[in-house]
């Protein structure tokens, strides 16, 4: 009895445990059924898909429930202008490696950051690729912007590479304005980048020519990135400024006549130093204009 007791008891846990087993296969085998419907329906195809025309990112109908696709979400992210992939894709690099095709300079900068979108909205639109017309200025502006906020970790890669937006920038310097050259020096200032050579040539040349067009703010600006970037102007464009600065010393407001004398103790280096005209008539007006500088223009004057 106790042997058939024993054997009763061995056949009854041999059957639980098998059905144990095949209860756990069944879940594995329902669990990877349902991961993989998961990926096939993530991972499907999208071609044909009507909101690709519609330029939306392609998606999948369920029943009453649209889901996107990966690939529509990924491909979306492909197709973002400056990114590493879409580069890959025809426009070459931006960071200035490679060379970068006439697709770039046709499909235009991003509205970049506020100082772009501040300064779009006084000079105008601009077109996407350089002409004889005017709008040349914004367009420089708006992708120097995209390296500035790219320098401060703040924005995607830049649309363009410096490189190419400088080779274009050349052959149209003739036709910006002294506001222009002045905003475009402001933005290497903010990079920490210095302009390359041939960039630096034409914009002192041009600056020289068009220096009666420079205000006070301008002239400022100019000396400013000069001094940020550790750059020593030719004599010419040296002397320009100098005696701009002279005529229109009276229109120098606080920030301005901070940012000058700042600017002329960064180069100091370079033994450039401001005309004893040029001294004076900074002094006499930080003398006049004291009672509206702010801490920071105390400190830097």
């Amino acid at each position: 009895f106790l042997l058939c007791e024993v054997g009763a008891f061995l056949r009854d846990r041999r059957r639980m445990m098998r059905v144990q087993q095949s209860d756990n296969l069944r879940g594995l085998g329902m669990t990877f059924s349902v991961w993989v419907f998961a990926a096939a329906l993530l991972l499907s195809g999208v071609q044909g898909d009507p909101s690709l025309r519609q330029g939306r990112p392609p998606s999948l109908s369920i029943g009453f429930v649209q889901l996107p696709s990966l690939r529509g979400l990924v491909g979306e992210r492909l197709m973002r202008p400056g990114t590493a992939e879409m580069r890959m894709g025809g426009m070459g690099p931006a960071d200035g490696s490679g060379k970068q095709s006439n697709k770039a300079l046709e499909r235009g900068c991003r509205s970049g950051g506020k100082g772009a979108s501040n300064y779009n909205k006084r000079s105008g639109n601009g077109p996407s690729r350089f002409n004889k017309g005017s709008g040349k200025g914004p367009w420089i502006v708006k992708c120097l912007d995209e390296h500035v906020e790219y320098k401060m970790k703040r924005g995607a890669h830049p649309t363009v590479a410096l490189q190419l937006v400088e080779k274009e920038a050349v052959e149209v310097m003739e036709g910006l304005r002294a506001r222009d050259l002045s905003t475009i020096m402001n933005r290497y200032g903010k990079m920490g980048t210095r302009p390359g050579s041939a960039m630096l040539d034409a914009m002192e040349l041009h600056g020289v020519a068009k220096i009666d067009e420079y205000i006070a703010q301008t002239v400022s600006v100019t000396l400013h990135a000069y001094g940020k970037l550790g750059l020593k102007p030719g004599k010419e464009m040296m002397e320009a400024l100098d005696k701009q600065a002279i005529a229109k010393i009276r229109d120098f407001d606080p920030q301005s006549v901070a940012n000058t004398l700042w600017s002329y103790a960064k180069l100091r280096t370079f033994e450039v130093a401001p005309s004893k005209r040029l001294a004076k008539g900074l002094e006499e007006q930080v003398i006049g204009e004291i009672q509206n500088f702010k801490p920071q223009n105390v400190a830097n004057t």
